[in-house]
């Protein structure tokens, strides 16, 4: 198989053919990436020359990450979590960590729900567009002892660590809704005793790893998505000399401006 263009997701793909098969990179028109993740990985990559075809950063166009990140992963996050655990959410003490498009969704959904919502956010800013979303801010070592429901929501690396998980209470829930599971500590919870990790059903002292891929439906409504992806790959095929752009770009607001009629006329 010789693919012109593939679509990615967290940028496996793209990081295997680099690695695995390079042959096929120089025939290659390029690649679409849809998550944060993803898009920072390649955005890596390209600042270490790594990189040797064109991408479209599909997640940073505006029709992307400011409705399927903000309302499709918001849902479906709290989704998962509730399918995994079987929780009633209100009244619970929800503390998300990271406060950008994804996280923004999923404390809107949580607040909607009756939970007590609480945001670590380690970029000024959004920590202050958090409180002044109505939600208590603090760092996560102040979170911790506090939280009823923990979920990561940053794209970063070891957000929530041993010494985190030492002042959590008894019956916590630790879920990450990230491409990978490192931004939570695996390797200091598995030093740990009286925790279970789950993806469906009831849990045990901490549900560690419910990720929404492997819960909750996606949601596809307008088929945005579709849309991008699309928008994406006309730009790559509009590239076929790679003179137009390298690395990592985003969709041309041009161009993702005309999803506003597939919206409407899907609704």
């Amino acid at each position: 198989m010789k693919p012109d263009i593939t679509m990615d997701d967290g940028a496996d793909l793209v990081s295997t053919i680099h690695k695995d098969h390079p042959e096929l990179l120089p025939k290659m028109l390029g690649s679409t990436e849809e998550t944060t993740t993803g898009v920072i990985r390649l955005r890596a990559m390209s600042r270490d020359g790594a990189l040797k075809i064109p991408v479209v950063a599909v997640n940073d166009a505006k029709t992307k990450n400011l409705f399927d990140n903000r309302y499709g992963t918001g849902q479906s996050t709290l989704e998962a979590i509730i399918r995994a655990t079987d929780m009633l959410v209100a009244g619970r003490t929800f503390v998300i960590a990271g406060y950008g498009w994804c996280g923004k969704g999923l404390a809107m959904r949580a607040r909607g729900m009756g939970a007590n919502i609480i945001v670590t956010e380690v970029d000024a800013v959004k920590a202050l567009e958090a409180a002044m979303d109505g939600f208590r801010v603090m760092p996560m070592a102040e979170a911790a002892p506090l939280g009823d429901l923990f979920c990561t929501v940053t794209g970063n690396v070891n957000v929530i660590r041993g010494e985190h998980f030492k002042k959590m209470k008894d019956g916590a829930f630790v879920c990450n809704a990230g491409h990978f599971d490192v931004e939570i500590s695996i390797k200091d919870l598995e030093k740990r005793h009286g925790y279970e990790f789950c993806h469906a059903g009831s849990c045990g002292r901490v549900a560690c790893q419910t990720k929404k891929e492997a819960c909750a439906r996606r949601l596809r409504r307008f088929r945005r998505d579709r849309g991008n992806r699309r928008l994406a790959q006309t730009r790559l095929d509009g590239n076929r000399d790679r003179r137009a752009f390298r690395g990592a770009e985003e969709i041309p607001r041009k161009l993702a401006g005309g999803n506003i009629n597939q919206l409407t006329a899907n609704g």
